[in-house]
């Protein structure tokens, strides 16, 4: 069940990390009265949609990623497979699989495997510590996505202002990247036998979709 567990929440979390990255990169880019602003002042309501549909989607999809339901895929479900699924990390299988993918193999394949590390239980408790991070933060996020995102409760203007003022930008941008560094510590030990290093951030959603405001933004404006 590990594969399956991982493949939903990979995909849950780096689609969550664009959205969220398209939505502050752009607000980032558009100031009033410049090139950017006025491109897209042309059709205001439809970029005023986006934006919340934007931050619904990822609070939405980061509800998914801890919901503790029984029958859904979840980072819970998934950390509690993964002590039992250390053989699908160990150097055979990493052996198996850099195989398949080249398609049979490549010079200093041995010396590359006997150099792999195989994730241990120790490995598992330090991706366990991050992940208690990011539930901590989630805890902050959750009354706003059952409360608004999620249902439409009834709400005062004040209860509802101070949902959105209980958590901020900041946050919200920690918790993706620690979500975000767990996927990409688990890809690489099962693909490239890395052992864990949370001293770095896994950037590549975050680029792309930096890269993708900037297209558009050049699209909408010079027509290229």
């Amino acid at each position: 069940m590990y594969t399956e567990h991982y493949k939903a929440f990979s995909q849950n979390i780096n689609f969550a990390a664009r959205i969220l990255h398209y939505y502050l990169h752009l607000s980032a880019m558009v100031q009033k009265e410049t090139e950017n602003y006025k491109a897209l002042n042309e059709t205001p309501r439809f970029w005023n949609d986006y934006n919340f549909i934007a931050l619904q989607t990822v609070i939405i999809f980061l509800g998914k990623i801890f919901d503790s339901q029984k029958k859904t895929h979840n980072l819970t479900k998934l950390l509690d497979v993964l002590p039992q699924s250390l053989k699908h990390f160990s150097k055979a299988n990493l052996k198996l699989r850099k195989i398949e993918f080249s398609g049979g193999g490549f010079n200093g394949l041995e010396q590359y495997i006997k150099d792999a590390h195989e994730l241990t239980a120790d490995d598992v408790e330090l991706i366990k510590t991050e992940a208690q991070k990011a539930t901590a933060l989630w805890r902050k996020f959750k009354p706003l996505r059952h409360r608004f995102y999620a249902h439409n409760q009834m709400l005062t203007d004040d209860e509802r202002d101070a949902l959105f003022k209980s958590v901020t930008y900041d946050e919200l941008e920690q918790l993706i990247q620690i979500l975000l560094n767990i996927s990409n510590i688990l890809h690489q030990a099962e693909i490239n036998g890395r052992k864990p290093d949370f001293e770095y951030d896994y950037s590549e959603p975050a680029n792309t979709a930096e890269n993708e405001v900037d297209k558009l933004l050049g699209t909408l404006i010079n027509g290229i």
